[in-house]
C-alpha cells in the first residue's frame, strides 16, 4: 500500500487543491479527504471529483482535520490510498425517509459491486465506513438501520461538521456535496484491518436512570425520577449551583453493553435543569456517570497495547470527537496526542466529528477508526 498525503492551509480553493494534492499520482484507488467549511463544498467537491476523475472521492466538511497526527483548523487534508489487491466502493444515500429496506438495498448494491455473497460471506473479512451529515439528529437510526443491512460488517465512522458554526455539514462523493445524506465505502482489504476505538474515561459504580426524555430532541427531562440537573449534581455529589457544562465535559455519561463502553455527552444544562445531549438516549436507559483519566498517558497506553498485538498498519482512518480537541487544545497537549498518532500507522487522516459511530451506535468524547495492515 501506498499513500500520498498532503494538507494545505491556502484559503483559495484552486491553489490549496494543487497543494495538498502535489505530488500524488492521477488515478489512486481511494482519495479521502476532509476539509473546513471555509471552502465552497459544491466547488471544493467537484474540484477534487476533476483532479481524480479515475478514483473514488469520498470525504465531508469537519471542524478540524486531522493529518499524521497532526491537527490544523481551515485546510483541506488529502490522503490518496494506492491499494493494489483491496476493493473499495461506495454509495450516497439520503437521511430522509430512510428505511430499513432501502439500506439493505444499498449495502446488496455495495456488495454486488465488490462480488461479496450475503449467503456465504465472512463477515470478520470487510470493514464500511460512514461519513454522515452531522447536524441530521438522524446518527442513531441510520447508523442501526445500517449496521443491520451489513450483517455483522464492522462499521465505523463520524459526523460531518463545520467549524463549529452549526449551520450546514456536508458530505462529499464523487463529485458531489450532499446535505442530509450519509456515505457508505465497504471496503475488501488485502491485508486485513482493525478496528481501534479509545476514549479517556472509566465506568465508575454511580448510575442514573432516564425516566422521561425527549428522543426526538435528545433531551433529558428527568432522571432517577427528578430533575435531571438535581440528579446529575447528586451523583457527582456536588450541590446543584456547582453542575457546570464543564464539570459533566469530564465526567459524562456512559452506556456499556456487551463488556464495551459507549460515552453520551452532554450538550447543554437548561435554566430548567433538564439537560440536552449529543446523542440520543431512550426511556429506561441505566447509564453510568463516567471517571476521567489524562487523555494522553490513557491514548499512549492503548496505542502501545495495539501496535503491541498487531503491528504498525500501512494506513489508518480516523474519527476523533470536536470534544477531544478542545480538551486538548485546552491542555495544551495536543503535539503529544500527535506522537500517538503517528505511532498508530505509517500515515493516517482523519478529522474531528459531531458524533462518531461504531457498529449500530453513535457515541461521543471518543476516537475510533480503521487500520489498513
Amino acid at each position: 500500500m501506498k499513500v500520498h498525503s498532503n494538507r494545505s492551509t491556502n484559503s483559495d480553493l484552486d491553489a490549496a487543491i494543487t497543494e495538498a494534492t502535489a505530488g500524488a499520482n492521477a488515478a489512486p484507488d481511494v482519495v479521502f479527504y476532509f476539509a473546513s467549511s471555509s471552502f465552497e463544498p459544491k466547488t471544493l467537491s467537484a474540484a477534487m471529483a476533476r483532479r481524480f476523475e479515475r478514483s473514488l472521492v469520498v470525504g465531508c466538511s469537519t471542524t478540524g482535520e486531522m493529518l499524521n497526527g497532526v491537527r490544523a483548523t481551515g485546510s483541506l487534508s488529502v490522503a490518496a490510498v494506492e491499494s493494489p489487491g483491496t476493493s473499495w466502493a461506495a454509495r450516497a444515500v439520503p437521511l430522509q425517509g430512510a428505511t430499513p429496506a432501502q439500506l439493505r438495498s444499498t449495502v446488496d448494491a455495495l456488495y454486488a459491486e465488490l462480488g461479496i455473497d450475503r449467503t456465504t460471506f465472512d463477515v470478520r473479512k470487510y470493514f464500511c465506513l460512514l461519513l454522515i451529515d452531522g447536524l441530521s439528529l438522524k446518527q442513531e437510526s441510520f447508523t442501526a438501520m445500517a449496521a443491520a443491512a451489513l450483517d455483522g460488517i464492522a462499521l465505523v465512522g463520524g459526523s460531518a461538521g463545520d467549524d463549529l458554526k452549526f449551520q450546514e455539514t456536508y458530505v462529499f462523493l464523487q463529485g458531489q456535496a450532499l446535505k442530509d445524506h450519509a456515505v457508505l465505502i465497504l471496503c475488501d482489504p488485502k491485508d486485513g484491518f482493525t478496528v481501534f476505538k479509545h476514549q479517556h474515561f472509566l465506568r465508575t459504580t454511580t448510575s442514573v436512570v432516564i425516566t422521561a426524555v425527549d428522543e426526538t430532541g435528545r433531551r433529558v427531562l428527568e432522571l432517577d425520577g427528578i430533575n435531571p440537573a438535581d440528579a446529575y449534581a447528586d451523583a457527582l455529589g456536588v450541590p446543584r449551583n456547582e453542575l457546570t457544562e464543564a464539570l459533566v465535559f469530564v465526567h459524562p455519561i456512559i452506556l456499556a453493553t456487551e463488556g464495551d463502553l459507549f460515552l453520551r455527552s452532554v450538550q447543554k444544562i437548561h435554566p430548567d435543569g433538564t439537560i440536552s445531549f449529543l446523542s440520543a438516549l431512550e426511556e429506561g436507559m441505566v447509564l453510568d456517570i463516567a471517571g476521567h483519566e489524562d487523555m494522553v498517558s490513557a491514548l499512549s497506553k492503548s496505542v502501545d497495547e495495539f501496535l503491541s498485538i498487531y503491528g504498525k498498519p500501512s494506513f489508518f482512518v480516523g474519527f476523533n470527537c470536536i470534544l477531544r480537541a478542545l480538551e486538548m487544545s485546552g491542555a495544551g497537549v495536543s503535539a503529544q496526542v500527535a506522537e500517538s498518532w503517528r505511532r498508530l500507522a505509517c500515515d493516517s487522516i482523519g478529522f474531528d466529528t459531531y458524533g462518531e459511530q461504531c457498529n449500530g451506535l453513535h457515541i461521543n468524547q471518543t476516537l475510533v477508526g480503521v487500520a489498513l495492515h
